[in-house]
């Protein structure tokens, strides 16, 4: 699992995505730039961050693949 990626734009892209709901909450103050995200930049900004979220999540929970040096330098035959 890449957590530096995950938490540097998973998180942010969750919080775009979440802020519809976030606004009718009482956390809402909190966030006071959280509002011109829903009223100027409508709905494209939500769609941007469930691809990004969805990209990262993927990339992230990926398994990593076995380099050469992790077998200790011999190649697996089959």
């Amino acid at each position: 699992m890449d957590w530096i990626k995950l938490l540097t734009v998973g998180i942010p892209a969750a919080f775009v995505i979440s802020y519809v709901c976030l606004n009718f909450s009482p956390i809402s103050q909190f966030f006071p730039f959280g509002y011109h995200l829903v009223v100027i930049g409508g709905s494209g900004f939500q769609m941007f961050g469930g691809i990004v979220l969805g990209y990262v999540l993927h990339d992230s929970l990926q398994k990593q693949e076995a380099s050469f040096a992790s077998y200790g330098g011999f190649v697996n035959r089959l």
